[in-house]
């Protein structure tokens, strides 16, 4: 380039370096109507645009550099990169083996190669581009942290700390290696080596929201607030921060916060079903159900939902009559859910062939024969339906309240029961402590955990006279014993929830925590006291100890996160009165 045309490129490359991105694209663009054969202008202005997240312009920039000289390996690796940017990694690939094979002894095309490897899930063929952009570009750390980042998905965390490691004595301030770091303790479960690694990272975004969240995990829910809204003013953009954020307060029953945390989160990215998920819980809980019902609904586009492939063949259902056809409504979520939903079903003026556990099918099958058709997963669905609808998208294709109703379930099979419990001095009264762990899922076990009372804690219970005590429990706690409770245990004969029902039925009271059987004496209109964590349940709403759901329940909440002891002494007194 002429001499006054070198000045005005080494400014706009001033101008880029500064940051100063409309100052250096307007100046690119100037040079480009005077020079349009130069690929290097191209690959500068793409850059530029690039980083302005304009990602179809600065593809189209590359792409004009390569047409100008497909040589020029810079022009294919950053193509490679917008395209990685873009989701397109298959596309990504072809450009960044050129980028490489053009500049075979350069390490980022191999680094680039690597991040498009990982977006297709080819794990080992990454961890390889890694190793080796590692080896050409030894002073570089972010191959050590990609390669963490990838084998921690191939859960390698020896391996994942040794490459975190290795890229901060690269760069001891390296805040991606810190994240990754953190992320390896975190699956290691060394969780206070964890807190220090994202510690280490104050200004990542990433790394805080993830302290954010090890601290919920920890239920440090007033840390995890406090971390969360950092993150929030210091990366006002970054849109899971405003999730921790609403989660963490929403643990703390601070609705109203909590709803707003949610909607700037969602302000940010409109379609997060998974933001929008969590905001149905906080208008549940206050009682604002037209939204909260529609919000909910958020539940079927979530990665993880099972909702996403079950349709069995049919249309969804959008409320509207079906002319005559049958609707299929198949259950979802725990035994619970759907015990509380399942009431919806007999209120529909249509065929209805209801989907349920199998543990579930003999009591509903009582329940509501003739009226509905009640089939177990996994048997074969009837012909001749028009639609299909998870069974908790009822109240909001229905657009009404909560039907409440005394009892709408039914024991068929009581008498059996009769006898021994006949049998029995004074009151009989229901037990059940534990909800199923599950540990296949992190945010079940946690709620679990908050959810659930240990035996110990119950024990004082058998020291109130006239009382005999009945085990209901099942799951992982059945058979728990302490010594100063006798509890009667049949649990072993109850082989589904028509069995449990059986029981139930002859019983006085059942006590139990926030899980299915809570749900079930319910539905039954058995007197039923609920022992709920601090931040209980959506359905249990909030600020009141009886239910919309069932005219017999009886709230006993915690009013101090993690204390059952006080509700104990509650329930004592309740006993006594």
């Amino acid at each position: 380039m002429a001499d006054g045309l070198d000045q005005l490129f080494s400014q706009a490359v001033a101008r880029h370096q500064q940051g100063d991105l409309s100052g250096a694209i307007g100046l690119y663009r100037l040079l480009l109507g005077l020079r349009p054969n130069l690929p290097a202008l191209h690959i500068n202005l793409g850059i530029a645009l690039q980083n302005q997240r304009k990602l179809d312009e600065a593809a189209d920039c590359f792409r004009q550099a390569i047409a100008l000289d497909p040589l020029v390996s810079e022009a294919h690796n950053s193509l490679g990169c917008v395209l990685n940017a873009q989701g397109r990694p298959a596309e990504a690939m072809e450009s960044l083996r050129r980028a490489q094979a053009l500049a075979p002894h350069q390490g980022q095309p191999l680094n680039n190669l690597g991040n498009a490897l990982r977006l297709l899930e080819k794990y080992d063929e990454a961890a390889d581009a890694y190793r080796q952009a590692a080896a050409l570009e030894p002073a570089s750390p972010q191959p050590w942290c990609n390669l963490a980042a990838v084998l921690l998905e191939t859960r390698d965390v020896d391996g994942a700390i040794a490459a975190s490691r290795r890229a901060l004595e690269l760069d001891p301030a390296q805040p991606e290696a810190w994240n990754c770091l953190g992320n390896a303790y975190v699956q290691a479960e060394r969780l206070s080596e964890a807190e220090e690694a994202f510690r280490q990272a104050p200004q990542s975004a990433e790394a805080g929201t993830n302290l954010a969240a090890l601290l919920y995990d920890q239920e440090r829910f007033e840390d995890a607030a406090a971390q969360a809204e950092l993150v929030t003013a210091a990366h006002p953009g970054y849109v899971q921060a405003f999730n921790n954020l609403g989660n963490a307060l929403m643990a703390q029953n601070k609705l109203t916060k909590a709803e707003l945390a949610f909607r700037q989160g969602l302000a940010l990215a409109p379609d997060d079903a998974h933001i929008r998920l969590n905001l149905s819980s906080v208008l549940l809980k206050q009682s604002l159900f037209d939204e909260g019902w529609e919000a909910y609904e958020a539940r079927r586009e979530v990665p993880w939902s099972p909702l996403l492939r079950r349709d069995y063949g049919l249309p969804a259902w959008d409320g509207s009559p079906l002319d005559g056809g049958g609707l299929l409504l198949h259950a979802e979520q725990g035994y619970g859910d759907c015990l509380q939903f399942c009431r919806f079903a007999p209120l529909l003026e249509m065929p209805v062939v209801l989907m349920v556990e199998p543990a579930l099918k003999r009591l509903l099958a009582d329940s509501f024969a003739p009226k509905i058709v009640v089939i177990a997963r996994g048997e074969a669905v009837p012909v001749g339906l028009a639609a299909q609808a998870p069974l908790m998208s009822l109240p909001y294709l229905l657009g009404g309240g909560i039907p409440m109703a005394e009892s709408y379930l039914k024991a068929e099979n009581a008498s059996v029961w009769r006898d021994r419990l006949a049998a029995l001095p004074g009151r009989k009264i229901g037990l059940v402590w534990a909800g199923a762990p599950r540990p296949y899922s992190k945010i079940a076990h946690l709620l679990d955990k908050r959810r659930s009372i240990p035996l110990k804690s119950l024990e004082s219970l058998g020291t109130i006279p006239g009382i005999s005590w009945v085990s209901l429990q099942k799951s992982d706690a059945a058979g728990e014993t302490v010594p100063g409770l006798q509890l009667i245990d049949w649990t072993a004969e109850l082989g589904d929830f028509a069995d449990t029902a059986a029981l139930v039925a002859g019983l006085d009271l059942v006590i139990s925590v926030d899980t299915s059987v809570a749900h079930l004496a319910a539905a039954l209109g058995k007197p039923t006291w609920i022992l709920s964590r601090f931040d209980g349940c959506w359905r249990w709403l909030q600020g009141r100890d009886d239910s919309p759901w069932y005219p017999s329940v009886r709230l006993f909440r915690q009013e101090r996160q993690g204390d059952w002891d006080d509700v104990v002494e509650r329930v004592k007194a309740a006993l006594t009165a």
